[in-house]
């Protein structure tokens, strides 16, 4: 490697160790977007596991499923008919800087729909949850977070052949999906300017393992909501338990989650060790 290429990887501490009696298996705190790799520390994790548990399928057939799920068949009002003009500006502004501005605001001041605007062309066609997710991992990716913590997981356990165990279906996914408030949608977008803080924050946070302060940055993210991490945390305990009374498991869950399933296989008896767990 040239000297002057720094490496993507960084060392997992998101892990945490969960005992029943002699059985020992590991919960990591995933996120399903990050700027650097943890292969490393994943392939300690899964050259020794049984079985790797996931949130649900990723394989691509699956991915696109879910993805189809998110477009609808007919025209259907859009998000961006309930962003203001200049947080639509500023929108294209993080995801196309520079790109066609003097013909985007021309547009906008005009008052004619989508034209020139590339975020229209980007989103077409999309339900409102499907439309976040596509900006939100598009910024990302423009600020070179080209990893997912779940997915390469997921591939590594494939490299190993290890068992993939789904803790939900394609269904119960779209389900969660659909149930994301269009208000919190429209809300985060509106607050285009702080995206760059909250990024910022989550990575150092996440390497840091600090779950309480990925929990306070998070207010407001969409997804990040009661209705959504709860009930899925008791649904992810009631079918992790046979793997993990067996043992040598390795779950994988979104880092919001772990808070709540700790809770919940704490009062099943089992241990956890690990970094600090804020209450549920």
């Amino acid at each position: 490697m040239l000297p002057w290429r720094k490496r993507k990887g960084k060392k997992l501490k998101t892990v945490w160790e969960i005992h029943k009696g002699p059985m020992v298996s590991y919960l990591v705190g995933t996120a399903h977007f990050f700027p650097y790799s943890f292969r490393h520390s994943f392939l300690q994790l899964i050259t020794e596991a049984s079985a790797v548990l996931f949130e649900g399928p990723l394989d691509e057939e699956s991915l696109q499923q879910i993805r189809a799920a998110g477009m609808v068949a007919e025209s259907t009002d859009s998000v961006f008919d309930k962003l203001d003009r200049r947080t639509i500006v500023r929108i294209n502004e993080k995801l196309f800087p520079g790109c066609r501005r003097k013909t985007l605001e021309d547009a906008i001041r005009l008052g004619v729909p989508g034209a020139g605007d590339p975020l229209q062309e980007m989103v077409a066609g999309m339900k409102p949850w499907l439309t976040f997710f596509t900006l939100w991992s598009a910024y990302l990716e423009k600020c070179g977070w080209r990893y997912s913590v779940d997915l390469e997981a997921y591939g590594i356990a494939g490299e190993l052949n290890r068992e993939v165990v789904a803790l939900e279906s394609i269904t119960e996914q779209v389900a969660v999906l659909e149930g994301i408030s269009l208000e919190r949608i429209v809300d985060f977008l509106g607050r285009v300017d702080r995206w760059d803080r909250y990024r910022k924050g989550y990575v150092r946070h996440y390497l840091a393992a600090d779950l309480d302060k990925i929990r306070s940055t998070a207010t407001g993210f969409p997804s990040r909501h009661r209705s959504v991490i709860d009930h899925r945390d008791e649904t992810f305990v009631h079918r992790m338990r046979p793997y993990l009374d067996a043992g040598s498991a390795v779950v994988c869950v979104g880092a919001p989650h772990v808070p709540g399933v700790c809770d919940l296989l704490q009062t099943d008896g089992y241990r956890i060790d690990g970094p600090p767990i804020p209450l549920r």
